[in-house]
């Protein structure tokens, strides 16, 4: 993997706890995540409630998913 021809495609997860190396072999060359089902789901479910919490006014409350 380090030494052949695909060394230049070896790239870092962005998970925050993820160690793992993967080939970034997509068309533009910039995939993010070891695993879009895994880290991926994680960091965008993240940035989802981050964004949510940014949106509502000061000491509201976020509805419960219960609440429909």
């Amino acid at each position: 993997m380090f030494g052949g021809d695909d060394r230049h495609l070896v790239r870092h997860c962005a998970g925050a706890s993820c160690t793992r190396l993967f080939l970034d072999r997509s068309r533009a060359g910039n995939r993010r995540w070891c695993d879009k089902l895994s880290c991926g789901s994680r960091a965008n479910a993240s940035a989802y409630r981050r964004r949510k919490s940014a949106s509502l006014p000061s000491g509201a409350v976020p509805p419960s998913p219960h609440d429909a």
